[in-house]
């Protein structure tokens, strides 16, 4: 399901990698994200659900152009429904998942 809010910042595409980072003596999954942005330079982040799971990604400044931004995750071993949240100036932009 998508839910496109403020029409700036549109997550296109979010795909899973095959890049594992160790941290704190726990695996993170690497997921890119390909955000579209329509207007002038900003700020963003995303939330990100996973069940009981909660996460929040800064992106570096956002500029106008489709980029790709990689960001880990802690593993998932099972299939679990999510969602990603994007937000910037503290609004939600787009929503994927669930």
């Amino acid at each position: 399901m998508t839910q496109k809010l403020e029409e700036s910042l549109v997550i296109q595409e979010i795909r899973p990698s095959v890049f594992f980072i160790g941290k704190e003596g726990n695996l993170k999954e690497g997921v890119d994200i390909l955000i579209e942005h329509k207007k002038d330079s900003t700020r963003a982040n995303i939330e990100i659900k996973f069940g009981l799971k909660r996460g929040n990604v800064d992106i570096e400044e956002m500029r106008k152009g489709r980029k790709a931004h990689r960001i880990y995750l802690p593993e998932i071993q099972e299939r679990m429904d999510g969602e990603f949240v994007l937000f910037a100036n503290g609004k939600v932009q787009d929503k994927k998942g669930e």
